[in-house]
């Protein structure tokens, strides 16, 4: 019968011009078959639990710690003060020693900040990292939950929407401060609104907790103008909505009783330390133009200039590309939408255009569209019946699903093999027995420090010793920061000289990756370097010398007593710093990193090449400098 249709075609074709042609294809028969299949693939039982299992263990393994943010620290001191002084005001200045101006800057953290004290209290740094992952799984049960008051089954759509919106949260959650907080908060926020949403009928009464919500929010992170915003932008999609289509009931069933606690939850925010005054200052920061040494800050940096996919582990590209991807397939899912039914969910679209636009403004914004999108999604899926073309995309969704697993852990595989979690081996990244070192031998103030270890100085030597300059950056905007830009940007001797004239400072401890710095103030003359190990070195003033014991002054500059470390960043770090030494000391470094580091490590064979070319230009300028002399 097929020969007779294929027959039949081609004589067909033969008579060119005398009429109408018809072809038969065998090929779309062969593509539906491919699609069909797909689709029963992803819909497979054990494919689907497989799924879950790959999502967990991705999860688990894209969120190690990184020990490259210092902002817990100075939460630690604030807690620690707002929990002995049973107090929620704080004096901004009292930590350091330096010029700071606090006219225009109100941190409200009290809570947020006492909450990640006691923590920290009740199980040391693996609490905290509890506490991270509880909130973490608690943003995506609530997605999940939401998904499931949809009707919606568990399918690979799904598992592509919780691996997104993980990738683009790790961006900001991965690091422990009160912003861990405000993302559950604002989750919550969210999953009510949408929740009742599908109670309408019920006239959910769920609205009256968002005063009590932002009470809580107020106190504990800045980010509760979001949690504002985000009310204030469904508040007027909704009216819009109802007015448009004259619905009546809903006006006075569902949204006067919303409104009324949006107002009440307005009211509920001025209940902060700082009153009116910390709403105002917020708002300043959003409406001002940043000068430069703001912009230095990356937590602000435009995404748009990360949207660009390349196989490498850096957390501002994956979520930007995340984030956008989310859009393109909002937008697909909105045009489909319409098409099938002629009308569009005005305060979804807001919501999606308002919280894209945010997060690709701010690196520390990104968090928002991942979870107002999911809870979105499901929405569209739902009201439009959408669920036969989300079925189709399958195929699409499980691919996606794959691709973005096997990426992250490709990536974390290569990239980061030194990675720890829950807080294992979190020495590693503090300056423990360099401070230590300080406190023990009573080394004169004030200190000088570079601006990461200054909150773990604020933790550690507080009141003993005061920063000179610490990751708030707030305070230091209008003087410290930008000496310490100017001074980092160019190490000349005239900088040196205003440096210390205008900070007559006795103490240095300096991080290792600002070996830099630390050279600088040896290279003086004034200065002699008295004790160091992996993540600092401790400087002081010669003037002082004579005042020290003779322990404090044998240093040890041997590079035995790293041979176990395993950690590429502090031991490139430590060869930054040896290279200044000697080409010898610099050669240990290298043979302990070769040694050492893992060799799934992306790039490492160029990192040993650098050092190797590093190495032979020391001696060539040793020996140059011999025969001058």
């Amino acid at each position: 019968m097929e020969n007779d249709c294929m027959n039949s075609s081609k004589n067909k074709n033969r008579s060119g011009t005398s009429g109408s042609t018809i072809v038969i294809h065998q090929y779309p028969g062969f593509i539906e078959w491919v699609a069909d299949f797909s689709i029963n693939l992803s819909e497979n039982f054990w494919i689907k639990w497989i799924g879950v299992f790959l999502l967990v263990a991705t999860i688990v393994i894209i969120f190690p710690v990184y020990g490259d943010d210092n902002d817990i620290w100075f939460h630690l001191a604030y807690g620690k003060h707002y929990v002995t002084h049973l107090t929620w005001h704080i004096d901004q200045a009292q930590f350091s020693w330096t010029p700071v101006d606090v006219t225009d800057w109100i941190y409200g953290t009290w809570l947020g900040s006492s909450i990640m004290y006691l923590v920290h209290e009740l199980g040391g740094m693996c609490a905290l990292y509890i506490m991270q992952w509880l909130i973490l799984m608690a943003v995506l049960m609530m997605i999940v939950r939401y998904a499931c008051l949809t009707n919606d089954r568990l399918d690979m759509f799904r598992l592509m929407c919780l691996m997104l919106t993980a990738i683009v949260l790790k961006l900001t959650q991965v690091y422990l401060k009160p912003q861990l907080i405000s993302t559950l908060l604002f989750s919550i926020t969210v999953f009510i609104y949408y929740y009742s949403i599908q109670r309408q009928h019920q006239q959910s009464r769920l609205y009256y907790l968002y005063p009590a919500i932002l009470l809580l929010w107020v106190n504990i992170h800045g980010e509760f103008m979001v949690g504002l915003a985000f009310l204030g932008i469904a508040f007027s999609g909704e009216v819009l909505a109802a007015l448009i289509s004259k619905n009546r009931d809903k006006l006075r069933n569902v949204l006067l009783p919303f409104g009324v606690s949006i107002a009440v939850s307005a009211a509920a925010v001025l209940i902060n330390p700082d009153g009116l005054n910390y709403l105002v200052s917020i708002l300043r920061i959003w409406l001002m133009d940043r000068d430069p040494v703001s912009q230095a800050n990356v937590s602000v940096l435009n995404m748009w200039s990360y949207v660009g996919f390349r196989m490498q582990n850096y957390n501002f590209v994956n979520a930007a590309d995340v984030i956008v991807f989310m859009g393109i397939l909002y937008l697909i899912f909105c045009l489909v939408g319409i098409y099938k039914t002629r009308r569009i969910n005005i305060p979804i679209l807001f919501i999606n255009i308002a919280f894209f636009y945010l997060s690709m403004k701010a690196a520390r914004a990104t968090l928002f569209f991942p979870i107002v999108w999911c809870y979105g999604i499901y929405t569209m899926i739902s009201e439009s019946g959408l669920r036969e073309f989300k079925r189709k995309m399958s195929p699409f969704s499980m691919a996606i699903f794959v691709f973005s697993s096997g990426y992250c852990l490709y990536l974390m595989l290569t990239t980061m093999p030194f990675a720890t979690w829950l807080g294992y081996r979190m020495d590693d990244y503090i300056p423990k027995k360099e401070v230590a070192f300080i406190k023990t031998y009573h080394l004169p103030g004030p200190v000088f420090n570079d601006y990461l270890l200054g909150g773990y100085m604020m933790w550690t030597m507080y009141p003993e010793y005061k920063v000179w300059i610490d990751p708030r950056s707030g305070p230091y905007i209008k003087e410290v920061l930008p000496d310490w830009l100017r001074i980092t940007g160019n190490l000349n001797d005239a900088n040196l000289k205003y440096l210390t004239t205008k900070y007559p400072f006795k103490t240095a401890l300096i991080g290792m990756w600002r070996s830099d710095v630390t050279f600088w103030l040896l290279k003086s003359g004034d200065w002699k370097l008295i004790y160091f190990d992996k993540n600092a070195a401790v400087l002081i003033n010669k003037s002082v010398v004579h005042s020290l014991p003779p322990a404090a002054l044998n240093v040890e500059v041997g590079t035995n007593r790293f041979s176990k470390l395993d950690n590429p960043v502090i031991l490139t770090n430590l060869f930054q710093f040896y290279i200044m030494v000697g080409p010898g000391y610099a050669r240990d470094i290298r043979n302990i990193f070769e040694q050492n580091v893992s060799n799934w490590l992306q790039g490492k064979k160029e990192a040993m090449a650098s050092m190797d070319a590093a190495i032979h230009q020391k001696e060539i300028q040793i020996q140059q400098l011999r025969r001058q002399n």
